[in-house]
């Protein structure tokens, strides 16, 4: 599992290499920062909605679905670029090279836990996704349970709001893990329907972490 970090130490931060590693032995040593690009391609998007039982044919936001599955790469291997349409944010996620391979997967969904239905706004969600490397039991585990101010129905065109997440805990190499996590959207979909989207979500994220990685090897 691959990520594009660096180590903030006291009151310097070294960078590190972006070449792309598996972890195969990690140390809890200080504080840490980890970030990388999470793509989700349309096939690995799911929202639920559910409906009024007086009216079956009115959606209610309360309790709504989305789920995401997708890749993670170095940031450094993610574009993000103006494209034509209508696309949440005017941009879309572009692989340099495009034939790049991933460095890890994430998968997960967040449920809105606070709406105003009036309005059509989410107030608060609580969410929990792993991080994984690819073709290894190693993950990272986090939940976030915070106010979200998002009205996706009055505003296609706009990006959620960032919000934070804690690390809840980890397999394998990263059990024992803790931190704090920090999402970001950069890329959204275009609504082609009320019913129908297109395009990928982009997302950086940012862990601070009480692990060092200390050995690597190519996946």
């Amino acid at each position: 599992m691959m990520f594009h970090y660096y180590a903030v130490l006291a009151i310097a931060a070294l960078s590190c290499s972006s070449t792309r590693f598996g972890v195969v032995n990690a140390q809890i040593v200080g504080q840490f920062s980890l970030e990388f690009t999470a793509v989700f391609k349309p096939a690995g998007i799911a929202q639920k909605l559910f409906t009024e039982l007086s009216d079956p044919e009115t959606s209610i936001l309360q309790g709504s679905i989305l789920s995401t599955s997708g890749l993670i790469y170095d940031p450094n291997n993610v574009a993000i670029k103006e494209v034509a349409g209508q696309f949440a944010g005017g941009v879309q996620p572009f692989l340099n090279p495009p034939d790049i391979s991933a460095d890890g997967t994430i998968d997960g969904q967040c449920t809105a836990t606070s709406v105003n239905e009036e309005e059509g706004k989410i107030l608060a969600h609580s969410c929990f996704f792993n991080i994984c490397a690819i073709e290894a039991d190693d993950c990272i585990n986090f939940y976030s349970g915070s106010p979200f101010v998002y009205a996706p129905a009055l505003d296609q065109n706009q990006l959620p709001p960032s919000y934070p997440g804690t690390i809840i805990g980890g397999t394998g190499v990263f059990e024992g893990i803790e931190g704090s996590v920090e999402v970001i959207t950069v890329a959204g979909r275009e609504f082609t329907s009320q019913t129908s989207s297109s395009g990928d979500i982009a997302q950086r994220i940012f862990l601070n972490t009480n692990f060092e990685f200390l050995e690597r090897r190519k996946i």
